[in-house]
């Protein structure tokens, strides 16, 4: 993908079967996330957990947590895009809903409140569809807007999920009342506090008089220190002298 860029990848040989489970369809398939540096963008925190999960507890109720520590969430107001949460999980089910039995269907929680969009509702957030932002995601093929079993979302929390300025942690729960799901990759990105750049330079010359002698050499010297909250990397300081 560094080589070759954006654009349709195929990947062959999954191991697979075809038929039927326990009453309902077997399933394959493939997901890769990808980090990269915009350097146009804020400075974020990025996290990616790769695994298999099962949320499931024999028809009753099941949840795992997962808590992001560490961060360092500018003081001021979030904007809604500023946080971003990036899930992939498998048997998500269009038809599997809240019922009497399932009261709370299958869903996913920040800092306690569930997340809803306009595709992915409040009771059946785990429902085979592709989505960002709660808008069908069309430039894949097949452009089905139920996937069947294959479940990747892409929302935007900085909002309304209780992260609040300066927080250093945010909570996420993978929850059902009766279902079963497979989260798979999640990946959360989230602005941090900026680096604060302080530079000051100085100057001498070689004769100490400070007087600007004809063909005399001048030393210039640059110090400088970071005193904001996020660290700077890769750091370039550009001087034009006179």
């Amino acid at each position: 993908i560094q080589q070759y860029g954006a654009g349709s990848y195929t990947i062959a040989d999954v191991p697979s079967t075809p038929g039927s489970v326990s009453g309902g369809g077997k399933y394959a398939g493939w997901c890769i996330m990808i980090a990269y540096e915009n350097t146009s963008l804020p400075y974020n925190s990025i996290r990616i957990y790769d695994g298999y999960s099962q949320v499931y507890n024999g028809g009753a109720g099941a949840s795992q947590t997962v808590t992001l520590s560490g961060l360092n969430v500018p003081n001021n107001e979030l904007l809604l895009a500023d946080a971003v949460m990036s899930t992939m999980a498998w048997e998500g089910d269009a038809n599997l809903s809240a019922s009497v039995n399932n009261p709370a269907g299958d869903f996913v929680k920040v800092n306690g409140i569930a997340v809803s969009n306009a595709m992915n509702p409040v009771t059946n957030f785990w429902n085979g569809s592709v989505t960002r932002n709660g808008a069908n995601v069309t430039t894949k093929t097949p452009n089905y807007t139920n996937q069947m079993g294959i479940d990747i979302d892409e929302v935007e929390v900085g909002t309304g999920y209780g992260i609040t300025p300066g927080a250093s942690s945010v909570t996420f729960v993978f929850g059902t009342e009766a279902d079963q799901y497979f989260p798979s990759i999640f990946g959360f990105s989230i602005r941090m506090k900026d680096p604060i750049i302080t530079i000051n330079k100085t100057v001498a010359d070689a004769s100490g008089n400070n007087v600007l002698e004809s063909g005399e050499v001048l030393t210039y010297t640059l110090t400088g220190d970071n005193t904001g909250k996020g660290n700077a990397y890769n750091t370039v300081v550009v001087d034009s002298l006179p």
